[in-house]
């Protein structure tokens, strides 16, 4: 009994995050921003997202996923390329923190980080 109530909150959390541009922490696949599609089979699904390499915000990531990127620091901001779709491991994912309108536009405005 105690097992179908922990899957059916699951499934109400996944629910209310599906199609919401969130922020994932992931212990070892690092930080990723992008559209929550499922979290199913051991894997967190995401669409058109992009790994945040550094970013600054009002003091913490709590703060990136409200405000967005601080301005005076934009151009010390790296962000990886949009990635069409991304899996990360279910297991390594420590946070999924849903974005604000203002924090989603701020964080696609950033230009793709690129090596030269």
């Amino acid at each position: 009994m105690e097992d179908n109530k922990e899957e059916n909150k699951m499934k109400g959390l996944n629910a209310k995050l599906v199609g919401r541009h969130v922020v994932v922490r992931a212990e070892k696949a690092g930080v990723h921003a992008g559209i929550f599609v499922c979290r199913e089979d051991g894997l967190l699904y995401l669409k058109n997202s992009r790994r945040l390499w550094s970013w600054w915000s009002k003091f913490t990531l709590s703060g990136l996923v409200t405000c967005g990127v601080l301005e005076s620091k934009r151009d010390q901001v790296n962000f990886s390329c949009v990635l069409d779709e991304q899996y990360i491991r279910d297991s390594d994912v420590y946070e999924i923190l849903p974005t604000t309108a203002e924090a989603q536009k701020s964080i696609e405005s950033i230009p793709e980080h690129i090596n030269v």
